[in-house]
């Protein structure tokens, strides 16, 4: 497989740029001892555990754990990939950077490029089609719905035509068909024949948290075909994914969300009326409930989450499927029900902006609303009720990690459900039925284990004390080590090292670290964070020392089998000298063992 990019390309873009300078741009950083820290953006928190350290060039959240170089920050925050990450610093820094052609990478990359490029273009034709007579129904509607031409703009309103192929053809000769059929914008015929997804429809494009087009949504006209579904969106693809993405997400995060919050509705045109009456921090599901992958991407911008649904009983039976899993998550979610009969849309357009804020301010807490829905759910003046509406409750708590938020919870529970305290916690303790497992899992290798232990000393060694190279190159070269990630960090470790004379950490990190690697990287955050100098050298002897003892024990249980296989065989000449041997090297393993 041939790489994207050549590795020293990739290592004069991470030297020209300043990782606190390029962090700087996303996040509030203040001088912290040897670091800058700011809350993380991973994960939801009051008080900052992220760092990002100028002299190694590498961030690290003690909190969530995420860590890694300036590339590893752009693909975390901004969800851009490797290569991609790469190009836009260089770009930045006024790097030119080569690439090298014919690798399954670059082919993966450039199908993926050009199918956004098809989305966009597919985009840009739906716009024009608006705002063409072909388009005057479709400007009627939003006229009715009080959408103005502005908002329309702002969020790249379209219509599809009425045909089979008005897309297909507008795009022909500019746009491979092979990238709109993978964009979901064309769907196969029976007979073989390819055909446009939307026609005669209102057409919402959809947005990654990056603005790029990665799908669309398509709403009949009134009038239409009265057999056609109201909506029509675009089907899973590599590019599309509705677990991880939200509507207007692209335009909220202009604002400031950390203190405003995220406030969360069901609908394309809610999300659209409430940015125009000037709630600028909705956003909603592209037709799917609310997934904890949608809960990760939103805490990179806040931790306040307000989900608001219509007051009619579809409404609210919508918003309870799938909310159980959310109560673990480490983010302040409260619940917002609308009056009866409206819906976002009807209610800024009736009371305004501000009655809406102030709807979503008098929220109540997810965790209150689950208690209050198991309590009206059962009969509580029943032990058995009481019991089940108690467990319910309790398979809530359980899913949450954060202790104090479960102390909270119990206590909440303790007055809800009128049920003491201490036993709602001995119920929590016997904890839900279990099912046996079908099979366990094997152990590790505990030798394989404690050689990448030793690995990982050599290496964290080397990449604290340069000078150890020389001495790594006849004791230790790359191609010794024996854990696979290990192995590949060490390579990267001396052919920086060759061509600079000096590697740091973030020049040997080239994806996310795992394994023995991921317990490296751990230790070297820690002593960045310690205000000392740890004994490299002593480090380095100690993993070759206990390598060596290692390959001792291995050599002593090949002689030890060699021995019963000559035993059984009769071969006393063999017995012999393999006793003569093992001998010996008890000796030797006795010796090192007792640091002589």
């Amino acid at each position: 497989m041939g790489s994207r990019i050549p590795d020293e390309d990739i290592d004069r873009v991470r030297e020209a740029v300043d990782i606190v300078e390029v962090i700087g741009a996303h996040l509030p950083l203040k001088r912290s001892g040897k670091s800058y820290k700011a809350l993380c953006p991973f994960h939801s928190e009051k008080t900052p555990s992220f760092h990002v350290f100028p002299e190694s060039q590498i961030f690290k959240c003690f909190g969530c754990g995420k860590g890694g170089n300036v590339f590893h920050f752009l693909m975390g925050h901004e969800k851009m990939e490797f290569p991609e990450a790469v190009k836009f610093l260089a770009d930045r820094a006024g790097v030119s950077i080569r690439e090298t052609g014919g690798g399954p990478q670059d082919a993966s990359s450039r199908e993926r490029q050009g199918i956004l490029d098809a989305l966009r273009a597919a985009a840009s034709h739906f716009r024009s089609n608006l705002k063409s007579e072909a388009g005057a129904e479709a400007r009627a509607y939003l006229e009715k719905r009080e959408v103005t031409a502005q908002t329309a703009d702002r969020f790249l309103l379209g219509y599809a035509l009425a045909g089979w192929d008005g897309c297909l053809k507008a795009l022909a000769g500019d746009v491979r068909e092979s990238y709109l059929e993978e964009g979901g914008l064309l769907v196969t015929s029976r007979s073989g024949g390819k055909y446009d997804r939307f026609r005669n429809r209102l057409v919402f494009p959809i947005c990654d948290a990056r603005g790029r087009v990665v799908g669309f949504g398509g709403r009949v006209l009134p009038g239409a075909d009265e057999g056609a579904p109201k909506y029509v969106n675009t089907p899973e693809t590599s590019i599309y994914r509705k677990s991880r993405l939200l509507y207007g997400l692209h335009l909220a995060r202009e604002e400031d969300l950390r203190g405003e919050g995220v406030v969360m509705v069901e609908g394309y045109t809610d999300v659209i009326l409430l940015h125009q009456a000037g709630i600028r921090n909705a956003v909603a599901t592209c037709g799917t409930a609310l997934t904890p992958e949608h809960v990760s991407l939103l805490k990179r911008y806040t931790d306040r989450l307000s989900l608001v649904f219509d007051g009619d009983e579809a409404g609210v039976a919508a918003m309870e499927r799938g909310l159980d899993v959310l109560v673990a998550e480490d983010m302040d979610i409260s619940v917002v029900i609308l009056p009866a009969g409206e819906d976002p849309a009807d209610f800024v357009a009736s009371r305004g902006g501000e009655s809406f804020r102030d709807a979503v301010s008098g929220g109540r807490d997810l965790f209150d609303f689950k208690l209050e829905t198991a309590v009206r759910k059962e009969d509580v003046t029943t032990s058995a009720g009481l019991s089940r509406a108690a467990d319910e409750v309790l398979a809530l708590i359980r899913r949450v990690r954060n202790p104090v938020k479960r102390e909270s919870f119990l206590h909440r529970a303790s007055e809800g459900l009128g049920v003491s305290r201490d036993a709602l916690s001995s119920r929590l303790r016997q904890g839900p039925k279990r099912v046996s497992p079908l099979r366990s899992r094997r152990a590790p290798s505990s030798s394989s284990d404690a050689r990448a232990r030793c690995e990982g000393w050599i290496l964290e060694a080397l990449l604290g004390d340069a000078s150890l190279f020389a001495r790594a190159r006849e004791e230790m070269p790359s191609e010794r080590f024996e854990d696979p990630t290990l192995r590949e960090a060490a390579r990267r470790a001396f052919e920086v090292f060759d061509r600079s004379g000096r590697v740091v950490l973030a020049q040997v990190i080239q994806s996310e670290p795992e394994g023995a690697f991921k317990e490296v990287s751990e230790r070297i955050f820690e002593q960045e964070m310690a205000d000392c100098l740890p004994e490299y050298k002593k480090l380095y002897e100690d993993g070759l020392e206990e390598i060596a003892r290692l390959n001792l024990k291995t050599r002593k249980g090949a002689l030890q089998s060699a021995l019963k296989e000559a035993e059984a065989s009769g071969d006393r000449e063999r017995k012999r000298a393999l006793l003569e041997e093992l001998v010996a090297l008890s000796c030797q393993i006795e010796s090192k063992s007792s640091g002589q």
